[in-house]
C-alpha cells in the first residue's frame, strides 16, 4: 500500500510539473518579441529576454545548433519548432495522467527554455548546476547535439555577471537614450515664448536621462569590481593584491606598454574602482603602482577619496594611475591640478553624495639611489599642500605622511645633505624614519624579487 501511495504521489507530483511545464512554454509562445541590430537578421525578432550576442549563444547552445550569436532564421525556426514538441510532449504527458506515465516518461529538463532556467535561476536548475546531477536530455533529434541546460544556463549568467557583459547590457540602452535625445528637436519655436521654454525642458530631460545611466553603468560595473575585491580581501590580502596584479598587467598589455616602451609624465591606468576598507584600497592600489613601477622604473600616482554614503557607511575610490619620471612624480600632480585628478568623474557617478578628497598614493623605484621607503622634499610639499601623502614601498610596505608633521620631515629632508645636516644626523634620521608612518593593517604586492636592484649612479 504504502509503495502504491508513493507511486500516486510521483503521479500527482508529475503532473503539477507537466501543467507548470505548459504555462511556461505558453508564456514563450505569447511573449513580446524585439529586433536588435546586430546580433538579429533583418525582419528577425526574438524574445525580450535576449539582448546581447551572449545571450544568443547560450539559447543556440540550449537548442543544440551552432552557436553563432546571430538570431537568424535558422535559430528562430529551431526555437518555435522546440517549444511546439514540448508542448505536445506535455500535452501527452497531461493526456495520459497516469502513473504509467511516471514509470516511463523520457526525462526532459522542466521549463528548459524559460528565461529562469536559461539564467540558472530555477531549484531545479540550481540544483542541478550546483550538484553536478545528471542533465536530462532534450527532444529528439537534435538531442545528441544539445548542451545540458544547467550548463547553458551558466554560460549565459556568466557572460552577464563580467564588466564587458554589463557594459553591454547599458550599451543598449544608452544608444536609445543617446538617439532620444540627439533626435529631439526643439524647431524654430522662439525660445523665451512658453512653447520654446517646455520644449527646451524636454530636450534637457533626454539629456539628463541618457547621462544617468551612464553613471548607473559605471556604479554597476564599480560594483561587480567592488564585490570581487571584497571576496578576494576576504580570502587574503595577498589574493587582492594578486587580482590587482592581473588587472595591471591587462591594462598595460592592453595599451601595448611594456618595460622599453613605457610613457612618462601621464595617464597610464583608469580603472576606476570603489572599495569597501581603506585596507582594501591601499592594499590593491598599492599593489598596481609597485607593478607599474617595477615595469617601468618611474614613480606612479594615483589620488584617494572617500565617499560617505546615506546609510552611514564609507567607501574610498581611487582616480586614474598616472607615470611621472624615475625620481619624482610631481609634474602629472601639478599638471592635473593635484586633488581634482579623477574627482570630476566620481562625483558624476555619485551626484548627490558627500565625495572627500584624502589625499595621493604614490610609489618609489627599487634602487640604491633612491630612499624607496622615504618621504622626500617633494613628498612632504605635497603633504602641506593636500592634506595627506601616501608611499607604497617596493616590499608592500604603505606609509602615509599628514599634513602636521610634513614640516618637519621637508626640514630634515632639505637639510640632511648640508653640513648642519650631517652634524646632526641622527636627529633628522630619527624625523624620518620610516616606522614613524607605516599604515597598519595594510600590505601590498612585494616587487623586490621581481627585478634585481638597480644602480641609477646617484
Amino acid at each position: 500500500m504504502r509503495a502504491e501511495a508513493g507511486r500516486g504521489e510521483e503521479a500527482l507530483r508529475a503532473q503539477a510539473e507537466a501543467r507548470e511545464q505548459l504555462s511556461s512554454i505558453r508564456r514563450w509562445q505569447t511573449m513580446g518579441t524585439h529586433h536588435v541590430d546586430g546580433i538579429m537578421t533583418s525582419g528577425i525578432a526574438a524574445p525580450q529576454f535576449i539582448q546581447t550576442a551572449s545571450n544568443v549563444r547560450a539559447m543556440q547552445g540550449a537548442l543544440g545548433i551552432e552557436e553563432d550569436g546571430v538570431w537568424g532564421p535558422k535559430t528562430e525556426l529551431a526555437f518555435r519548432t522546440r517549444l511546439a514538441a514540448e508542448e505536445e510532449e506535455t500535452l501527452e504527458e497531461l493526456r495520459r495522467g497516469t502513473q504509467v506515465a511516471v514509470l516511463t516518461r523520457p526525462q526532459q529538463s522542466t521549463k528548459s527554455l524559460s528565461p529562469n532556467a536559461i539564467l540558472g535561476k530555477t531549484p531545479a536548475a540550481k540544483k542541478a548546476a550546483g550538484t553536478g546531477a545528471e542533465s536530462k536530455q532534450l527532444v529528439p533529434p537534435e538531442a545528441s547535439k544539445q548542451k545540458p541546460l544547467p550548463e547553458a544556463a551558466r554560460l549565459l549568467a556568466q557572460s552577464l555577471n563580467t564588466p564587458e557583459g554589463i557594459g553591454r547590457a547599458y550599451d543598449r540602452i544608452l544608444a536609445e537614450k543617446e538617439a532620444a535625445w540627439r533626435s529631439f528637436s526643439t524647431g524654430r519655436a522662439n525660445p523665451r515664448s512658453p512653447q520654446g521654454r517646455a520644449l527646451a525642458r524636454e530636450q534637457a530631460k533626454l539629456y539628463t536621462e541618457w547621462k544617468e545611466v551612464e553613471n548607473e553603468k559605471e556604479r554597476a560595473i564599480a560594483g561587480w569590481y567592488r564585490k570581487r575585491n571584497e571576496a578576494a580581501y576576504a580570502e587574503s590580502p595577498d589574493k587582492l593584491s594578486e587580482v590587482a596584479l592581473e588587472d595591471a598587467k591587462a591594462s598595460m598589455q592592453k595599451q601595448g606598454y611594456s618595460t622599453g616602451s613605457y610613457p612618462k609624465n601621464r595617464k597610464v591606468h583608469d580603472m576606476r574602482q570603489v572599495f569597501s576598507s581603506a585596507e582594501e584600497i591601499f592594499t590593491y592600489m598599492g599593489s598596481v603602482l609597485n607593478y607599474c613601477t617595477a615595469e617601468s622604473q618611474q614613480e606612479h600616482m594615483c589620488n584617494i577619496y572617500s565617499i560617505h554614503l546615506e546609510d552611514g557607511t564609507t567607501e574610498y575610490a581611487a582616480g586614474p594611475v598616472y607615470t611621472g619620471m624615475h625620481d619624482n612624480v610631481i609634474l602629472p600632480y601639478l599638471l592635473y591640478t593635484g586633488a581634482e585628478m579623477g574627482l570630476r568623474e566620481i562625483m558624476e557617478e555619485y551626484a548627490g553624495t558627500e565625495i572627500q578628497y584624502e589625499g595621493m598614493l604614490h610609489s618609489h623605484p627599487y634602487c640604491k639611489g633612491h630612499e624607496d621607503d622615504k618621504f622626500s622634499e617633494g613628498d612632504a610639499v605635497v603633504a602641506l599642500l593636500s592634506g595627506k601623502i601616501w608611499l607604497t614601498a617596493p616590499n608592500g610596505t604603505v606609509y602615509a605622511l599628514e599634513k602636521g608633521r610634513a614640516p618637519k620631515v621637508l626640514g630634515a629632508s632639505l637639510l640632511r645633505d648640508t653640513t648642519y645636516g650631517k652634524a646632526n644626523e641622527e636627529q633628522f634620521a630619527a624625523v624620518r624614519k620610516p616606522e614613524n608612518f607605516i599604515v597598519p593593517g595594510v600590505r601590498g604586492y612585494d616587487v623586490r624579487a621581481d627585478y634585481e636592484e638597480m644602480d641609477d649612479g646617484r
